[in-house]
C-alpha cells in the first residue's frame, strides 16, 4: 500500500508538470518546485539514510500527501483545458517610480543595507556578525524586534523586486541594487534567501534553458550549492563531524565525497524535515491543541498583542530527530491551528492562488513576478512557520506599490515609451 501511495503521488506531478509545459511552454512551472523541495523529499524519505528515522509515517500523513498532489493534478488540468488570453497590464510603478519626490526602490534598498547591517551589531557587536563567527557564534537566526519583521520582508522583496524594474526600464542600475540586496544577508551568514533568490530570479528571466544553457546554469547551481554547504559548514564550528553524520547518515559516501555531502544535506534539510512532521503529528494527536489560526498569523500580529501565545507554546507538539535536523514543515503549523482537515484547506488555498496568479503570469511580468514571491513559500516549506507569516508581507507591499491596469498593447507601448525613470 505504501508503494502504491508514493507511486500516485509521483505519477500525479509528473503528469502535472506534462501538462503545464505542454501548455505554457515553461519549464519553470510550480511542479518543478512543489516536486523537487516537497513531495520526492518525502518519497526520498523512505529510504531511511538516517538511523534516528525509527517511526513509521502514519496513514494520515499519506492521506495528505497524496490529497494534495491530487489538487496540484486537478488544478494543472484546470491550466490545461483553460484559455489564454493575451492580455497585457501596466504597472504604474514601472512608469513612475517615485513618490513624494523619492525613488522608492532606490529608498528601500539603502534602508535594507542600514538596518540588516545595523541588526547585526546589535546582535553580535559587529557590522559583519559572519566574520567573527569564532567569537559571536553562530547569529543567522538572531534578530531584534521591529528589525526582524523589516529586514525579513526587504530580503525576499528587493532582489527579484530589482531584477523587475531592470527588465522593465533597462536601467543598469537596478542590477547592481539587486546584487547589493542580495549579498546582505551573507553578512550574517544567512544562506537560504541568497540561494532562493537566485532560483527565483532565474524563473522570473526565463521560461526555457536551451540544452547549451542546461550545462551552464547547472555547473552555476552545483558551484553555488558546493558553496552553501562550505558556508553552512563553516557556521557548524562547534564541531569538526560532517553534517551527515550530525544527523545520523553513517556511511562514507555522504560524509566524505562531494555528491554525498550535497545528498545528506537535502536529506537533512528536507527529508527529514517531514520525518518530523510525522513524527509531530503522532505527538498532536497524543494531546490535541488547537489555536484557530494563532499559529499561522504570528508574524503578522503577534507584535501587536502582549497577550499572544509564545513560539514555545505553538511548538508544544514539534518532535524532530535532533538538533541539527530540528524543523517540522509548515504543514506543523496548518495542524496546530485546524487539524488535518486544516492542513488540505490550507494547501488549497495556497496552491488555488498560485495557480490562478501563475495562469496570469504566461503574459505578464508583474504576474510573473508576484508568481515568483509565491514561490519562496514552495522553497522554504519546510523551514518557516507558515506562508502568511513570512511571505504575505512582500506581496502585500507589491500589491499596494504596483497598481495594474489594463490595457491594449499600442497603449502599452506608448506608456512604456514616456518612462520617466
Amino acid at each position: 500500500m505504501i508503494l502504491i501511495g508514493l507511486t500516485i503521488i509521483i505519477l500525479s506531478q509528473i503528469i502535472s508538470y506534462l501538462l503545464l509545459f505542454k501548455k505554457t511552454g515553461d519549464q519553470f512551472n510550480p511542479i518543478v518546485f512543489t516536486f523537487i523541495f516537497i513531495f520526492f523529499p518525502f518519497v526520498l524519505s523512505h529510504a531511511e539514510l538516517s538511523v534516528y528515522q525509527y517511526q513509521d509515517y502514519h496513514p494520515l500523513t499519506y492521506l495528505i500527501f497524496i490529497t494534495s498532489a491530487l489538487m496540484l493534478l486537478l488544478l494543472s488540468i484546470f491550466i490545461y483545458f483553460w484559455e489564454v488570453k493575451n492580455v497585457h497590464f501596466v504597472n504604474y510603478l514601472e512608469i513612475r517610480s517615485h513618490l513624494l519626490g523619492v525613488n522608492i526602490i532606490y529608498f528601500l534598498t539603502i534602508l535594507f543595507c542600514f538596518t540588516y547591517l545595523f541588526e547585526n551589531y546589535l546582535v553580535s557587536g559587529h557590522i559583519i556578525s559572519i566574520s567573527q563567527l569564532n567569537i559571536v557564534g553562530d547569529t543567522h537566526l538572531d534578530g531584534v524586534k521591529g528589525f526582524r519583521e523589516l529586514n525579513t520582508t526587504l530580503r525576499v522583496l528587493l532582489p527579484v523586486l530589482n531584477i523587475y524594474m531592470f527588465v522593465s526600464t533597462k536601467k543598469k542600475r537596478y542590477l547592481i541594487l539587486s546584487f547589493v540586496s542580495l549579498i546582505i544577508p551573507l553578512s550574517r551568514g544567512s544562506r537560504s534567501t541568497f540561494f532562493n533568490s537566485i532560483i527565483i530570479i532565474i524563473v522570473f528571466l526565463y521560461r526555457k534553458i536551451d540544452f547549451k544553457k542546461v550545462f551552464v546554469f547547472g555547473g552555476g547551481i552545483l558551484a553555488l550549492v558546493w558553496m552553501g554547504i562550505n558556508l553552512g559548514n563553516f557556521r557548524r564550528s562547534y564541531t569538526t563531524r560532517a553534517y551527515a553524520f550530525e544527523v545520523g547518515i553513517f556511511d562514507s559516501f555522504y560524509n566524505e565525497t562531494f555528491i554525498g555531502n550535497i545528498v545528506s544535506w537535502y536529506y537533512g534539510y528536507y527529508s527529514l524535515s517531514f520525518h518530523n512532521f510525522n513524527s509531530s503529528l503522532l505527538k498532536w494527536m497524543e494531546d490535541p491543541d488547537y489555536y484557530f489560526g494563532l499559529s499561522n498569523l504570528n508574524g503578522l500580529v503577534a507584535y501587536v498583542f502582549s497577550n499572544y501565545p509564545s513560539q514555545q507554546e505553538f511548538n508544544y507538539a514539534v518532535s524532530s530527530i535532533n538538533g541539527a535536523a530540528n524543523v517540522p514543515t509548515a504543514y506543523y503549523y496548518y495542524l496546530i491551528d485546524f487539524g488535518v482537515l486544516g492542513i488540505l484547506a490550507f494547501d488549497a488555498i495556497f496552491y488555488a492562488i498560485l495557480f490562478t496568479i501563475y495562469y496570469n503570469s504566461i503574459n505578464s511580468k508583474y504576474y510573473r513576478l508576484v508568481y515568483c514571491y509565491l514561490l519562496f513559500h514552495i522553497l522554504n516549506f519546510v523551514f518557516y512557520s507558515s506562508f502568511y507569516a513570512v511571505y504575505l508581507y512582500p506581496i502585500l507591499i507589491l500589491m499596494v506599490l504596483l497598481v495594474k491596469k489594463r490595457v491594449k498593447e499600442n497603449t502599452y507601448e506608448d506608456l512604456r515609451s514616456h518612462d520617466s525613470l
